[in-house]
This record gives C-alpha cells, structure tokens and sequence, in this order.
C-alpha cells in the first residue's frame, strides 16, 4: 500500500505542478452540481455489506442522499473533480442495520494526445446503528480512451484499505485491476457497458482472504415522451470469491450475483422520480453467506 501511495503522491505533485506552470486559458471553467433525493425502500432480507450476517428479516425503510460535486478545468487538458455525498438508511424496528456514509472523492485528469492519464482518491466512513463501523481509504491509478465519439475504454489499478472499528480480523487490503468498455449509440442516448476485474483481499485473519473475478454488464436507455425525459437501466453482476484458507473440511467459495432495473423520471428541470429494483443472491458453502436478498425503492430527488 506504501508503494502505491508514494506513487499517486509523486504523480499529484507532479500534476499540480504542471498545472500552475501552464498558462491558464480562456476556456477556464467551473462548475457546481449537487443533488437531495429522498425516498422509501424495501428490503426482503436484512444484512451488512461486508458481513456475513443475512438476518433472514424483511423491513421498510427510508432513505435520505446528498451529494455536491465541483468540476473545474484550471488549465488546458486538465480537469479536477471534488464530491462528498451523504446517504442514510434507516429500517422501520430494525435499527440495529441502520447506516450512514459519508464519502469524500478528488479526481484528477490529464488529456494527452491519445489517452486520458488520471489518479483519484476516495475517502468513506460509515455507521452501522449509530456506532462507527469502517473507515476506507481507495487510491486509483487509470487510463482511458475514447474513439469515433463512440466507444471508450478504461483501465485502472485500485487499492482500498479497510479500516473496523472493532472486527479487527477483518481489516483488509484490496487490490483491483479492472477494465471497462463502454459502447455509446449513434444519437449518444443510450450506452452498453462490459466491465471485468479481477480481486485480491488480505485480511488480518486469513480466513477472510479471497481472490477472483468480477464481470458487469449494464444497458441504459434515454428517450423523450410528452415533453419530459426518462431514463431506464438495466445491470447484471456476477462475483467469484475463492477463500484461500480452510475454514472447516473444505475452502469457503462464493459466487454472487446480483440484478438491477433503475428507472428516472425528469418531471422538470430540477425534480425527478426515481423507481429501483434489485435481487441479489449468494450461493456458498458456508450457511451465513448463502442467502437471497429483494431490494425496491422509489424516491423523488430534486437537482441543480
């Protein structure tokens, strides 16, 4: 992780400093976006993300999400973006899977000649009822390309640091490599995506350790109707961990997958109606972590 970090450092001082020895242009722009969506969710089956702890237990719910991003170009070629969003999850006599995330991003590009060369860095401290739980720390290395204004292609290596509060065999660093592929429609309203990675976690207990693939795929659709617009999703994912450790008789293996349909509705240039349906299931040979789980949700969000 040292190494990795000492990277990112020298690249973004390196960055910085380019950017302050070039003249700024004209075409210098900032820009402020941000966004309160609020709503009421469904879950069939409680559990933590990170945890093997699927309660078997249904709840209703709502949820609270803000975000502010800033986006601003200093200099030709470049282009810097800062975010922090906040989201909340409170169940209906269910409060012990209550959370909150708060989660801070920068990101930071360069556009040569035939590539876009970036770093980022993320931030996340989560709550899990009214107790801290995590602190995350996401360092990322990526380069992409986009060709005919169509088709775009990005590479990246990640490394996260995960931080509990009180599991500390769990404790754990994960490193990603990762490829997206994006193909854009002619009238660029609609997009298919083909997403690969491949994981490996260490965790203070290697018991926890994993490694293997990841694949997504994802479809979105943008059209206009009666003078408002709407946009759907539709995603698959599906997710291979293979334990390195032998827990009992036989090494824990996960395979995960996970479906999701998203709907929004543009009522007007600042509201919108969001609808979401998502299942999850998790096949494993170890009780806790084989378990089904349904998700839906509508919230209105307003934007600027």
């Amino acid at each position: 992780m040292r190494t990795l970090h000492y990277i990112l450092c020298l690249q973004l001082v390196s960055l910085l400093g380019s950017v302050r020895a070039e003249a700024l242009e004209p075409s210098e722009q900032t820009k402020v976006t941000g966004y309160l969506n609020y709503g009421q969710s469904y879950n069939s089956n409680l559990k933590t993300a990170e945890l093997d702890n699927a309660s078997g237990r249904s709840a209703s719910g709502q949820e609270l999400e803000a975000q502010l991003a800033l986006h601003w170009t200093p200099a030709q070629r470049w282009a810097l973006d800062l975010g922090y969003r906040h989201q909340q999850n409170s169940w209906r006599d269910n409060s012990d899977f209550n959370t909150s995330l708060g989660l801070w991003s920068a990101d930071l590009s360069y556009q040569a000649k035939w590539l876009t060369l970036g770093s980022s860095y993320h931030k996340a401290d989560a709550s899990l009822a009214s107790e801290d739980f995590l602190g995350l720390d996401q360092y990322s290395l990526y380069m992409a390309k986009l060709w005919q204004q169509r088709y775009y292609l990005r590479l990246s290596l990640t490394q996260t640091d995960k931080d509990f509060t009180v599991l500390d065999d769990r404790d754990a660093k994960l490193q990603q490599l990762r490829s997206d592929f994006f193909a854009f429609s002619t009238d660029q309203q609609g997009f298919m995506q083909l997403g690969l990675a491949y994981q490996d976690e260490q965790t203070e207990s290697e018991l926890f350790d994993f490694r293997g693939p990841l694949i997504q795929l994802k479809a979105s659709q943008q059209w206009r109707w009666f003078e408002q617009d709407h946009k759907v999703q539709f995603g698959w994912q599906w997710q291979h961990k293979d334990y390195q450790i032998a827990a009992d008789a036989e090494k824990r293996q996960d395979r995960i997958q996970s479906w999701l349909m998203n709907w929004q509705w543009q009522l007007n240039n600042y509201l919108a109606l969001t609808a979401q349906l998502e299942h999850q299931s998790s096949a494993s040979n170890v009780p806790t972590a084989d378990y089904s789980q349904n998700l839906a949700g509508m919230a209105l969000r307003l934007s600027f």
